[in-house]
């Protein structure tokens, strides 16, 4: 099965996706960055900047997985990536 990185595109289309993807990361960084000034600030549940972006994205963790699994997961992730298209080792 052909998987997006591997479907030939046009410039156009891969400008496309790349715009979307900065506009989604600024969305992301812009939700942590309130997350952290809404902790700073001393709001009572400085976490809903972030679980309300996730929940919108049906990303959310599931209940009882660990924090440091997700994080290990995304590691992998990225690991096996930069692996497959020559990044760092």
């Amino acid at each position: 099965m052909a998987t997006a990185l591997h479907t030939p595109r046009t410039e156009a289309a891969l400008r496309q996706e790349y715009d979307l993807l900065s506009a989604e990361y600024a969305e992301l960084l812009a939700h942590v960055r309130a997350a952290v000034a809404a902790d700073r600030d001393g709001e009572l549940n400085p976490i809903v900047h972030l679980a309300g972006f996730l929940e919108e994205r049906g990303q959310l963790p599931p209940a009882g997985m660990p924090a440091s699994r997700l994080v290990a997961e995304a590691f992998a992730r990225t690991a096996e990536t930069d692996r497959q298209f020559g990044g760092a080792s």
